[in-house]
């Protein structure tokens, strides 16, 4: 039997079934339509979509953590550029999605303790970017 036959198609986001049932759920995910980058909302079609895979110890609040800063602290990056390098320079968003990782990671308000995968997808116009860190991807 499939998930899906199992537990029925209105559950297409569950709790994993690994480990103690007990502990608490250390996914997350965010979906941000439309996602707004100050400066450049009136001119730009954006949407922020991200899923985060706590592991370990206190994982479920790493997770967390990184479902709430990243689109926030990566449209502040976009915001600094101008419209035209959102737009047109590929190298400069994915430099902007690779530093937000960094920084977030650097920032986790856990002492070292757990961790969490990232794999998000920003839009912006008719570009894509899809990036994970960790050993989730999609």
């Amino acid at each position: 039997d499939s998930r899906e036959s199992r537990r029925g198609i209105r559950d297409h986001f569950y709790k994993g079934d690994k480990g103690n049932p007990n502990d608490p759920n250390q996914d997350a995910a965010v979906i941000v339509s439309p996602y707004l980058i100050p400066k450049h909302t009136d001119v730009l079609v954006a949407q922020f979509s991200g899923v985060f895979d706590g592991h370990g110890y206190l994982g479920e609040v790493v997770s967390k953590f990184a479902q709430e800063q990243i689109p926030l602290r990566l449209s502040e990056k976009l915001s600094r550029m101008s419209i035209e390098e959102v737009i047109t320079n590929h190298e400069a968003v994915k430099t902007a999605i690779r530093d937000t990782f960094i920084e977030v990671d650097q920032d986790i308000p856990t002492d070292g303790q757990g961790g969490a995968t990232a794999t998000i997808i920003l839009q912006l116009n008719s570009k894509l970017y899809i990036a994970n860190t960790g050993d989730s991807r999609s």
